[in-house]
C-alpha cells in the first residue's frame, strides 16, 4: 500500500509541479520575449534557446520541489498533526508566493507599504486556502484520493510524459545554446562620447590631445569623412548597433526605446558564439530602459571615469579569456560636466575664479551666458581647452586596452573599432554642445579600424556609422538572416566600383526636426517646424532657413548657404528629391515609449540633457 501511495504522490507532485511550473517559471514571459525579439525569424537559434534555458530549469525545479513538499505533507498527515501540516503548508506556499509577486509583478521595494499590504493579503488568502484543504483532505480522504489516483493509468502516463518532456527540453536548449563557437576575430568597439573628429591629431588637430589614438590609427584604416546618423547619443548608438537609420529603428526621442525586434550587434555576435560585454561611463540614453543591453552577457553602465572604467574592462576581459569576445567600451569623459582628473588643465592654466569648474557646470548655464552675450572669447577658449584635456585623459586609458591586447598576444586577432557617437559644437555656428543642429561639428566623427592584420590606409570618401555593422559581420564571417542592414561593407573592393551611398542624418534632441543629406562634397539641410512631443526648445542660435545647401569642398565650415544661388541649381533639386525619399520611408519597426524614472532623469540632468 505504501509503495502504491508513493507512486501516486509522485504522480500528483509531477502533475501539480508541471502546471504550477508553467505559470511561475517565467515560460510565458520567455515566449513573449521570443516573439518580440523574433529570434526564430532571424534564425538566431542559440539566442532562442538561451531565452528558455533558465525558465525551463526553474520549471523542472518547481516539479521537484512540489514532489518533495507533497511527501512532507503526506508524512505529516499520516501522523494526523493538523497544526503542523497547516503551518508547514502555509510556509511552503506563502514564502515562494511572496518572492514571486515581489520579484515579477511589483516595482516597489520589499518594505514599501504597497508591498507589505500585498504580502498581508497573500498571507490571508493562503491561510484560508490551506484551511479549506484541511477540511477537504482529512487523513482518510487523502489516502482515498491516493488510492483512486493509483488506479488511473492515464494520469501516471501523463506524468511520465511530462518528466520526459521537461528533460528533453532542458537538454535540447542546453545543447543548442552552447553548441559551436565563434570563428571570427575578437571585436572591440571604443566609442568616445562627444568626440569631434578634428580634436584628434590623426585628423589634423594642432594640439597633442591623442598621441596613443594617433599611434593606433597609424596602424589601421582611417576614414577621414565618417558621419553619425544623429547629433546625439541614443539614435546614433542605435544606428551603430543596428546598421539602420533613425527613421527605421525609431529610437528617436528622449523616451523612445530601441524596438526589441531590431537585431543588435551584440545579439548577432552572441548568436554566433561570442561572449559579449558592455561598459559605459554612465549614459542612461543607452541604458537597459531603452533596450541597449540586448544581447550582452555582461552589462555595466555606471558613473565611472576613464581610469576606473578601463580597470573594469581589463578585469572582466582577463577573467573571461579563452574564446571569442565582443567588448563595447563607451567613454563619457569628453562629455559635460568634464569630471575632475589630472588632465583638466593640461592645455590651459586653471582659473581659480572661473565658474567653469570640472564636474560642476552644465551646458544650459553656458548656453544662456553665451546667448546673453556674457561669455567672452577667453571663456570659450578656456572651455575648449578643458574639453581637449578630457580627450587627452581618455587617450591615456585607451592605450591601456591596446597594450593589454598586445601583451596577451591577441591584438592581431582582434578587430578594434574607434569612433564617436557625435561631435560637439564650440560656437562654430553660434551655439554650444550637441543635439541642436546637423552641421559637421556635430555629425562628423572619427572612425578607424585597427588590429586583425590591417595595415595603414586613409580613405577619403564619405562613410557612415551604419556601415560598421555589415563590415564587422563580414570580417567575422557571419551572414545576415532575415534582417536588413542599410550600411555597406567598407572593405569590399567591389563597392569601390559602385556609387558612394549618400549620408542621411536626422533627429535633433532640441528644437524642431532637421534632416540632412550628404553626397560627395554637397550637403543639404532641411529645417522643419515639426516638434516631437517632449522636446525642449533650442537655447541660443538655431538656423531659421528652411533649406541650407553647402559645397563642403570649398566651404568646410558651412558658412555660405548656396540654396538661393544659381550654384545650387539642379544639384540641389536632386538632393531634395533623394532626401524626401529617405524621410518618407516607412519605418520597419515601432518604438516603445518608455517613462523616465527619477533615477534616469537625475542622471540625464547631470549630463545636461534635462
Amino acid at each position: 500500500m505504501k509503495e502504491k501511495n508513493t507512486t501516486s504522490l509522485l504522480t500528483v507532485g509531477v502533475f501539480l509541479g508541471f502546471v504550477f511550473g508553467f505559470f511561475f517559471s517565467g515560460m510565458i514571459g520567455a515566449a513573449g520575449e521570443l516573439s518580440a525579439q523574433r529570434y526564430l525569424f532571424y534564425k538566431m537559434y542559440r539566442l532562442a534557446a538561451s531565452v528558455f534555458q533558465w525558465p525551463l530549469f526553474k520549471w523542472m525545479a518547481i516539479c521537484v520541489i512540489t514532489v518533495v513538499v507533497l511527501f512532507i505533507l503526506s508524512k505529516a498527515l499520516e501522523k494526523a498533526n493538523k497544526t503542523v501540516v497547516t503551518v508547514m503548508a502555509g510556509c511552503l506556499v506563502f514564502f515562494p508566493a511572496v518572492w514571486a509577486v515581489n520579484h515579477y509583478w511589483l516595482t516597489y521595494t520589499k518594505f514599501h507599504p504597497v508591498s507589505l499590504a500585498v504580502d498581508l493579503g497573500l498571507f490571508v488568502f493562503i491561510a484560508f486556502f490551506i484551511w479549506i484543504l484541511g477540511k477537504v483532505f482529512g487523513k482518510g480522504r487523502w489516502e482515498s484520493l491516493l488510492h483512486r489516483l493509483n488506479e488511473k493509468r492515464t494520469i501516471k502516463r501523463a506524468a511520465v510524459v511530462a518528466v520526459i518532456l521537461l528533460l528533453l527540453l532542458n537538454a535540447g536548449v542546453y545543447v543548442v545554446g552552447t553548441s559551436g563557437g565563434a570563428k571570427g576575430p575578437n571585436i572591440v568597439y571604443i566609442v568616445i562620447d562627444t568626440l569631434r573628429y578634428d580634436s584628434l591629431g590623426c585628423y589634423g588637430y594642432h594640439r597633442d590631445t591623442s598621441p596613443n589614438i594617433d599611434r593606433l590609427a597609424g596602424e589601421g584604416v582611417v576614414f577621414k569623412r565618417a558621419y553619425s546618423s544623429a547629433p546625439w547619443t541614443k539614435p546614433s548608438v542605435a544606428s551603430l548597433f543596428s546598421g539602420l537609420s533613425p527613421n527605421i529603428h525609431r529610437a528617436v526621442n528622449a523616451r523612445g526605446a530601441v524596438p526589441e525586434a531590431v537585431p543588435l550587434t551584440a545579439e548577432i555576435l552572441k548568436n554566433d558564439g561570442y561572449r559579449t560585454f558592455f561598459f559605459s561611463g554612465k549614459n542612461n540614453f543607452i541604458g537597459k530602459r531603452f533596450h541597449f543591453h540586448q544581447g550582452f552577457d555582461h552589462y555595466l553602465n555606471a558613473s565611472l571615469k576613464a581610469r576606473k572604467l578601463t580597470d573594469r574592462v581589463l578585469s572582466v576581459l582577463e577573467e573571461n579569456r579563452g574564446g571569442r569576445f565582443f567588448a563595447y567600451v563607451h567613454y563619457m569623459d569628453a562629455h559635460l560636466p568634464y569630471g575632475s582628473n589630472g588632465f583638466n588643465f593640461f592645455f590651459t592654466p586653471e582659473k581659480k575664479d572661473s565658474p567653469f569648474v570640472p564636474g560642476g557646470f552644465r551646458h544650459k548655464f553656458v548656453k544662456r551666458k553665451a546667448a546673453a552675450g556674457k561669455l567672452s572669447g577667453e571663456d570659450k577658449a578656456y572651455i575648449k581647452s578643458m574639453y581637449d584635456g578630457q580627450v587627452r585623459y581618455v587617450d591615456k586609458h585607451i592605450e591601456r586596452i591596446v597594450s593589454w591586447l598586445k601583451e596577451k598576444g591577441i591584438f592581431d586577432n582582434t578587430l578594434v573599432v574607434v569612433t564617436a557617437d557625435h561631435g560637439e559644437e564650440f560656437w562654430d555656428h553660434g551655439n554650444f554642445e550637441h543635439g541642436h543642429s546637423l552641421y559637421d561639428e556635430l555629425i562628423r566623427v572619427p572612425l578607424f579600424f585597427a588590429g586583425n592584420g590591417l595595415t595603414h590606409e586613409v580613405v577619403e570618401r564619405p562613410v557612415r556609422l551604419i556601415d560598421i555593422l555589415p563590415t564587422v559581420l563580414e570580417m567575422a564571417g557571419i551572414k545576415a538572416h532575415g534582417y536588413r542592414l542599410e550600411g555597406i561593407e567598407l572593405f569590399d573592393k567591389s563597392n569601390d566600383k559602385k556609387p558612394v551611398p549618400p549620408v542621411f542624418v536626422m533627429n535633433t534632441l532640441y528644437g524642431p526636426e532637421k534632416y540632412a543629406l550628404i553626397r560627395g562634397s554637397r550637403k543639404l539641410i532641411v529645417n522643419t517646424a515639426d516638434m516631437y512631443p517632449g522636446k525642449d526648445e533650442v537655447i541660443g542660435y538655431s538656423s531659421q532657413d528652411p533649406v541650407e545647401f553647402y559645397d563642403l569642398s570649398g566651404d568646410p565650415g558651412e558658412t555660405e548657404n548656396l540654396a538661393d544661388t544659381e550654384t545650387g541649381g539642379e544639384t540641389l533639386a536632386g538632393l531634395q528629391r533623394m532626401l524626401t525619399e529617405f524621410i518618407e520611408r516607412e519605418p520597419t519597426f515601432k518604438s516603445k515609449q518608455v517613462k523616465l524614472d527619477k533615477k534616469t532623469k537625475d542622471q540625464l540632468k547631470t549630463l545636461g540633457y534635462l
